[in-house]
């Protein structure tokens, strides 16, 4: 079972061959599922690169993180 709504948690991550870690709050757990987060800090450049990795996986039908 994850972390539940409300709690802060540090990511580590990669997007586009660029380590990310930074500070996340979880919104929704669902057991055997995953979590949801929402990030509370991010360079704007980060962001930047999340959303383009997003926005590709949308529109290729993929989901992200499975």
């Amino acid at each position: 079972m994850g972390p539940p709504p409300g709690t802060l948690v540090r990511l580590r991550f990669t997007v586009f061959g660029r380590e990310v870690e930074t500070a996340a709050e979880v919104r929704h757990s669902s057991p055997g599922i995953g979590i949801g987060v929402e990030f509370v800090r991010l360079d704007p450049e980060v962001r930047a690169a999340i959303e383009l990795l997003l926005s590709r996986a949308d529109s290729a039908g993929e989901s992200v993180g499975s």
